[in-house]
């Protein structure tokens, strides 16, 4: 094996380095950085990219990645680990889902083509592309607000090829939470950009996002982990992860729409089988009146519930509430 660099990060072999990608600047002067962990094995093998906090609401996943990384010894490292703890500092400093300074969303297609002369947040996107190179399999941790269950998306419909797809699934399910896939929207996202270039790609969502639960950090270092023993990178077999996990072949359906604004009350716990025109949540005004009853659009589960990213459980009309997802017909 020989030294690994990424950016200005340099690892030995069994040795791992951190620091910076690239930085910003902001208008005082000063630097923001994004943080990354690189891990070098002794051994050849393949490249896992893991990267969280591309939404600045998202602290778990960012725990989950630190929490990974220091389980790993690159002494009996098969390959490379590269982890970009804090995609978006600027966002993560202001528990914001966007980048404050121009409001765009990171998770977008910023990836396809990098601008490291664009705006503030191409700029951000540029320097994380630089983790990117040479990755053979990528994690993109997210997590939701609570009410919510732990699990994975997939998009096979975006994969390179059939070998490509399969494996997908393999190290999605290998994570050890309920697996779902997208549907087949236009690349978007680092994970849908990257499937087209031939990686393994999975987002990999947690509970309780902007708090540091230790079970919810359990799942997400775990789920690494996992991934790495799949891939032959660390001794053992995938571990069996804590808390629910439904087993079964799932699709996304989408989300259901206020019509009303008020206190949104989640009256069925995401994770459970809910039938059809059953309602799962409603809308209540300051008076305590509902003013409205959403309901099941098809027999299945919600994943999580929540209003605007990053807000409370006081929702305005037209605020998509929860995610539904079902059993493939």
């Amino acid at each position: 094996m020989r030294d690994f660099a990424v950016a200005e990060l340099v690892a030995r072999p069994g040795e791992k380095d951190k620091g910076y990608l690239g930085q910003v600047m902001l208008g005082d002067g000063s630097l923001v950085g994004v943080p990354a962990i690189v891990a070098n094995g002794v051994e050849d093998g393949p490249t896992l990219l893991v990267i969280a906090a591309v939404h600045g609401t998202e602290v778990v996943g960012a725990a989950a990645v630190i929490e990974a990384l220091r389980a790993i010894d690159p002494r009996e490292l098969r390959g490379r680990v590269v982890a970009v703890t804090a995609a978006n500092p600027l966002a993560l400093r202001d528990s914001a889902y966007e980048t404050p300074y121009d409001h765009v969303n990171l998770s977008t297609p910023l990836f396809k083509e990098p601008k490291p002369s664009g705006g503030l947040t191409e700029r951000l996107a540029a320097v994380v592309m630089r983790a990117a190179e040479g990755a053979t399999n990528m994690i993109d941790m997210h997590a939701n607000p609570d009410p919510s269950i732990p699990f994975v998306l997939y998009n096979p419909h975006l994969a390179k090829d059939e070998q490509t797809r399969r494996e997908t699934l393999r190290l999605a399910h290998a994570f050890g939470v309920t697996v779902i896939e997208s549907g087949g929207d236009p690349a978007a996202a680092q994970r849908d950009v990257r499937y087209g270039l031939g990686l393994t790609t999975m987002t990999a969502e947690l509970t309780g996002n902007m708090f540091l639960r230790e079970e919810s950090v359990a799942v997400g270092k775990a789920g690494v982990l996992n991934v790495a023993r799949a891939l032959g990178m660390i001794p053992g077999e995938p571990e069996p992860q804590p808390g629910m996990k439904i087993e079964g072949d799932f699709v996304a359906v989408g989300r259901l729409i206020t019509n009303r604004g008020g206190l949104l009350w989640v009256r069925r716990q995401p994770g459970t089988f809910i039938p059809r025109g059953e309602v799962v949540a409603t809308i209540q005004d300051l008076w305590g009146d509902t003013l409205e009853e959403l309901r099941m659009p098809t027999d299945g589960y919600c994943w999580a519930f929540g209003g605007r990213p990053g807000t409370s459980h006081l929702v305005a009309e037209g605020t998509a509430v929860n995610y539904v997802f079902k059993r493939r017909d």
